[in-house]
């Protein structure tokens, strides 16, 4: 809501707004899972671990989503497609394992790499990329799910 409402009072200052509220909002939140865990010392740890990791990741993806797609770059749509298959990777390997954790990772970096590309280098890139990391976390699933 702060965002928002200093956005309209102040359209000039929006990146400067957005940048307090988002440290000021993910400070709170850490005090406030600092504090519980203090309480409750939950038992299942990892979980926890597991459920904050992902959260900072969407945040993390969210603000690099917004640099991508207010770029005005060529290539930002597909390398803004792609890093949404790295995001996906990544939070399914902080449940199912690590390589696909880094699957997503490397995913993310190279679709970045697109914008120190031509627009026709990047498509025959980006569908090899794409594919290829289709594949690849298709065949670590499937390792790991045999049904």
């Amino acid at each position: 809501m702060a965002g928002f409402v200093g956005t309209f009072l102040a359209p000039e200052r929006t990146g400067t707004i957005w940048s307090a509220v988002t440290a000021l909002g993910w400070a709170t939140t850490m005090l406030f899972v600092l504090v519980k865990r203090r309480i409750s010392r939950a038992r299942r740890f990892g979980l926890g671990i597991r459920y904050g990791c992902s959260a900072m990741l969407m945040s993390a993806y969210a603000a690099l989503w917004a640099f991508i797609l207010l770029s005005g770059h060529a290539n930002a749509l597909g390398i803004y497609a792609g890093t949404v298959t790295g995001f996906a990777y990544l939070i399914a390997g902080l449940w199912r394992g690590r390589l696909l954790a880094v699957l997503g990772g490397a995913l993310t970096v190279l679709f970045l790499a697109g914008f120190a590309m031509p627009p026709t280098g990047f498509l025959l890139y980006a569908g090899l990329l794409g594919g290829g990391g289709l594949v690849a976390a298709g065949l670590l699933l499937a390792r790991r799910d045999p049904t």
